[in-house]
Parts: C-alpha cells; structure tokens; sequence
C-alpha cells in the first residue's frame, strides 16, 4: 500500500506528477512539479523538470527563470545565467530575473576572484553592475578587486559610485583609502580611514601604518 505524503512538498509533487499521468505532459505542470520539488530540496529532479518545461514552451520565461534559480542554488552559476538571459529576452521588464542575473554574475565573480582569476572576476562585477547598477556592494567589489590588480585610479571611481549609494558602509570607506593611498593622496585617505571609523569601522591596520609614516593624521 502507498504510503499518504504528509508534508506540503510531497503533497505537491504528488498532485503534479498525478497532473501530468492523468492529463498528459504540459509546461504547466512540468513547471509547477519543478517547484514543488525544489521546495523538497530535490534540486536536480527540479531542474530536469523545468528543462522539460522549456523544451516544451521555448518562449515561456518563467520556466527558463525557474531553471535558472534551480542552477543558481546548485552553483552552476554559467548554466544559471543563459537561462536567466534566456527568461530577460522574453520578459525584458521582469525586474526580478535581472536582480538574480546580476547576483548570479556577482557570484561567479567572487568564484573567479577566490580563484585568483582576477581579470574574469573584473569582467563579472561589470556584468554585475549592467544589471544592477543601483546594487552598492557591485560596485565596492569591482573597486576592491581593481586595487588588487593594482587599477587603483579606476578603484577610486568604482569605489565614489559605491558611496553614492550608500555614503555610510565603512568597508567602503576603508577600501577607498586604501586605493587612494596607492594613488598618492595621504590626504584623501586620512579622510576616509576617518570616515571608516566614524561609521563604526576598523581601518585596514598596515594602511593606517603606512599613511603615519608619509603624514600625520590630520586633527
């Protein structure tokens, strides 16, 4: 005897795959058995079910969306974006997608950067901006990863644009003193490594170190 699904996923993995013995295959249903099989955690069954939606329906966007959040929860990060492009072409206006594009590319930069692929990474957190330019920590990691590879001029700007939008990150702060630090203004970045503390950060330690040997720390 079949044992009665007792938790709500179950429920509706049960009722879907009934759906779709009784009424046959359709986008619908493969979408939603997607669904409810990613809400069980079951992530591969769900990403092949929304892969089936889309071979169904090619020009239905919410199943490519719904195959790109599978993807992006498996870290499959390059497979998460053609299908969240793919969702973007059909519903340009779909507000949502592009905020998951552009984390999905964040993602994949930080991945690149942890690597020590720095130049993939820099052309990720651009990725990243296209596609949320109003997201403030895009910015900062672009800025913090163009200090590393030693753009600090470039830094400056990427990291200005970051405290625009949100003037108060002391992380921010603190990674803008340092590039302008490697641009060779002191001054700048004491005021910074000011600014870092009066938002209830730590400045950089050997910066600080570094910037007392050039100049004082101005009153």
């Amino acid at each position: 005897m079949t044992s009665i699904p007792t938790s709500a996923a179950e429920n509706g993995i049960s009722l879907w795959e009934h759906a779709i013995e009784v009424g046959g295959n359709s986008t619908v249903s493969q979408n939603n058995l997607g669904v409810a099989l990613q809400k069980a955690g079951r992530l591969d069954d769900a990403a092949s079910h929304f892969a089936e939606a889309t071979r169904l329906e090619p020009r239905n966007a919410r199943a490519h969306a719904n195959l790109a959040n599978a993807r992006f929860t498996q870290g499959r990060y390059a497979e998460a974006i053609l299908s969240y492009e793919a969702a973007l072409q059909l519903d340009p206006d779909n507000a949502k997608a592009r905020r998951d594009l552009a984390k999905t590319h964040f993602n994949l930069a930080n991945s690149a950067w942890r690597e020590g692929w720095l130049d993939q990474a820099l052309i990720e957190y651009r990725e990243a901006i296209r596609w949320a330019p109003e997201d403030a920590s895009y910015h900062r990691a672009l800025g913090m990863a163009m200090v590393q590879k030693g753009q600090s001029r470039d830094a400056v700007y990427a990291l200005e644009e970051s405290l625009r939008l949100d003037p108060v990150n002391p992380t921010t702060h603190d990674a803008l003193a340092v590039a302008l630090f490697d641009c060779g203004d002191y001054e700048g970045a004491w005021r910074e490594v000011q600014a870092c503390r009066q938002r209830g950060g730590t400045p950089t330690a050997s910066l600080v170190e570094a910037l007392s040997r050039r100049m004082p720390e101005p009153k």
